[in-house]
């Protein structure tokens, strides 16, 4: 799924794409800091698609965060809104959790979340991101955040 099909489905469910902060946030368990969803436990098996393809989505809730959002290491990479920086470093970036989509050194797109397949726990950890040219299709997915009313006290992000 490349990002335009991604960004145009969670239109269609009434949601978005998160920001990259927001997803980092939530894979590092907010101000907890975790290298990981689930803690600082390195990657396993039975915490994330380590070493393996896949599995079915969800399927293993030991490498679920706080919140008990699933799959935010490994089965797929997942894109988010933001664009491509180089660095975070001294940035003028959105200081509120927003996507960053201005000054973008190109048109890229960012995934975050680590695909399975791969047994390097670097690409496992809350801090990982990978950016790609727009578009490009291969094993991405995403998460959705819905942006209803009645979601908006749930929020990650500190307001």
């Amino acid at each position: 799924m490349d990002w335009g099909q991604s960004y145009a489905f969670c239109a269609w469910a009434g949601g978005r794409l998160c920001s990259e902060a927001e997803w980092e946030y939530a894979a590092r368990n907010g101000s907890a800091g975790d290298n990981y969803p689930w803690g600082d436990a390195e990657p396993s098996s039975s915490l994330t698609t380590f070493c393996t393809d896949s599995a079915p989505a969800c399927s293993i809730p030991a490498g679920n965060n706080t919140w008990g959002v699933c799959d935010l290491a490994g089965n797929a990479t997942e894109w988010v809104r933001d664009c491509e920086h180089v660095s975070y470093s001294g940035a003028d970036r959105p200081d509120d959790g927003k996507a960053w989509t201005y000054g973008c050194s190109f048109f890229a797109g960012v995934f975050r979340g680590g695909g399975g397949g791969t047994c390097e726990a670097r690409f496992f950890r809350g801090s990982y991101r990978l950016w790609v040219r727009i578009p490009t299709r291969s094993d991405h997915g995403f998460q959705s955040e819905p942006i209803t009313n009645s979601d908006a006290s749930r929020s990650l992000i500190p307001r």
